[in-house]
């Protein structure tokens, strides 16, 4: 009985493994998509004209990166950027913090937004 119930947890730690990576590469996909124009992730990431580098940046306060002009109601925000306030900001930033210089095209698809976040607590 206890190598059935061994068997099973670790087959279930292993789908569960699965979709993680799956997640990581669905959100590999629409940082790629919908954000590496402005934005760029990983060891060798700097700032680029129109948007900081994103390493570091879930669960920190906005506006941190040195190598980057943000607009100033980004930079009096204290928005920390949980997953929450990320998805928000994406679906709709003006509302969220009106004054911002975000000028991307927003994305509508919360499931996508998620990916991209997890993607980004990589980094």
């Amino acid at each position: 009985m206890f190598g059935i119930f061994l068997g099973l947890s670790f087959c279930v730690a292993s789908h569960a493994a699965d979709a993680e990576n799956a997640d990581l590469k669905a959100g590999e996909r629409a940082f790629r998509m919908h954000c590496r124009s402005c934005h760029a992730v990983g060891e060798k990431a700097v700032s680029r004209d129109h948007g900081p580098a994103l390493n570091g940046v879930t669960q920190q306060k906005s506006a941190r990166a040195k190598d980057f002009e943000f607009s100033g109601a980004m930079q009096k925000s204290g928005l920390i950027w949980t997953e929450k306030n990320f998805m928000a900001y994406l679906l709709d930033p003006q509302h969220v913090l009106a004054g911002s210089s975000k000028k991307m095209p927003v994305i509508k698809d919360e499931k996508k937004l998620k990916e991209i976040y997890r993607y980004l607590q990589q980094f």
